[in-house]
Formats: structure tokens, C-alpha cells, sequence
């Protein structure tokens, strides 16, 4: 799980618990190596005892988070994949921007048979989206701003990383290994994604944008990686 993390750059590690007796969350601080130490060791975060400082007894929790960080205040935040939303990676033109006539100050307007797809997507799977177009270049602040000022349903929490090759299958690889990611789908006009990705891969006309055959598609690989979860 925890394979590319770089332990001498992130020496100190918190882990949190939430206590299943009293609800409240315990955070343990610990170096990282023996922290991933002991987290290899535990098969089921669900069994095991540790002392509760609010119900004054040993209590079974339920693992909340393990948040890695060093002396210059960087801090790589983890959790684990049950607690992980779905993700859809957005493409954006050709996907739901498709008739480039009408602006605002954010750019050409989405088509709302497109939008409505999308939402339909989201309101069915409670997924998160994560921004794989070009139009990320614009930044997440700015993107979180147009979504909600366009009135559209769902919540932008990322934009893939920008490589100088402009591999979009690669910066979808590298956003899914620094979040934990397994449970994802890529909306996506054009191809080029790596073979272990097609899978996941809804790919749409440009000309026509997101459909509703296309949501329906969307729905289904993601309910089908929930029941394998």
C-alpha cells in the first residue's frame, strides 16, 4: 500500500484511529519506519485493542488515516482505499465542452445534455472528480470556482500533474499512486491510456460528448469495482 512511499523524506508518521466504544478519533505519533512496520503486521485494523484514553479501557478501532510528514511541514496524507470515494478523471473538451460558441469569464460553456450526464454519474456513485484536461492548466482554485459558479453538481478535488511529455496516461497513474486509488474511471475523448487502464475507460465520440450510454457505462464499472472491493 505503502510501497513508493519515500520514508527518508517523511521520517515522522500520525496514525489515526477512530475507537468503535466512543467514536472519538486517536492520533498516534510515531516514526515512519516502525509505523509501516506495524501497519505490515496488522491483517485487520478492525481486531485489534489498544488502550482508549476517553472510555479508560482497551477498545477495537477502526483505522481513520496515515499521514506522513517531515521537518519542512510537507505532509503526504494517505488513507485507506474502503474509506476512499470513487474517482471520475475528467476530461474536459469533447467530453462536456463539445459546441464552442458561447463564454463566460471562465471560458466556452458546457453543454447541459453533457453536464447532466456527468451528474447523473455522480449522484449515482457519490464519485469525486479529478480534472485530466488541459484545462487544469488553469489551476484547482480557479476550476473549484467555475464549477461553482456554473451551478454544477459534484465536487472538483484535484488535477492530475503536469509531465513534460504530456503523457495524460501517465499523470493519471501517478495521481491514482500518490492517493491510493483503485476505484476510478477516465472520461475521456481520446485514447492512449496504458493496457491496464482501458478497463477503466469511458471513451466518448467528441463530436457527440458524454451520453447517457456513456453514463450508464460509467455507473457500472464503477458498482462493479465497489462489489470486487
Amino acid at each position: 500500500m505503502y510501497d513508493h512511499l519515500n520514508i527518508s523524506y517523511y521520517p515522522y508518521g500520525i496514525l489515526e484511529n477512530k475507537c468503535r466504544c466512543c467514536g472519538k478519533v486517536l492520533t498516534t505519533c510515531i516514526d515512519s519506519e516502525s509505523l509501516l512496520a506495524d501497519f505490515s503486521k496488522q491483517k485487520n485494523w478492525g481486531n485489534f485493542a489498544p488502550y482508549c484514553s476517553f472510555c479508560k479501557k482497551y477498545t477495537f478501532r477502526d483505522l481513520v488515516s496515515i499521514n506522513f510528514y517531515n521537518e519542512k511541514g510537507e505532509i503526504h496524507i494517505t488513507k485507506p482505499r474502503h474509506l476512499i470515494k470513487p474517482t471520475i478523471f475528467l476530461d474536459i473538451d469533447g467530453v462536456v465542452c463539445v459546441n464552442k460558441n458561447a463564454k463566460d469569464d471562465y471560458g466556452h460553456l458546457f453543454g447541459n445534455r453533457q453536464t447532466g450526464c456527468l451528474e447523473y454519474i455522480i449522484a449515482w456513485t457519490d464519485a469525486d472528480i479529478v480534472i485530466c484536461s488541459d484545462w487544469k492548466d488553469n489551476g484547482l482554485e480557479v476550476l473549484q470556482e467555475m464549477w461553482k459558479a456554473r451551478n454544477f453538481n459534484g465536487n472538483i478535488v484535484g488535477i492530475t500533474p503536469n509531465r513534460e511529455d504530456k503523457n495524460r496516461a501517465l499523470e493519471v497513474l501517478e495521481y491514482c499512486m500518490q492517493h491510493n486509488l483503485d476505484r476510478y474511471i477516465i472520461i475521456d475523448d481520446m485514447g492512449g491510456y496504458l493496457p491496464f487502464q482501458r478497463p477503466y475507460l469511458v471513451r466518448v465520440d467528441s463530436h457527440a460528448g458524454l451520453t447517457a450510454d456513456n453514463a450508464r457505462f460509467a455507473i457500472e464499472i464503477l458498482n462493479q469495482k465497489k462489489h470486487e472491493g
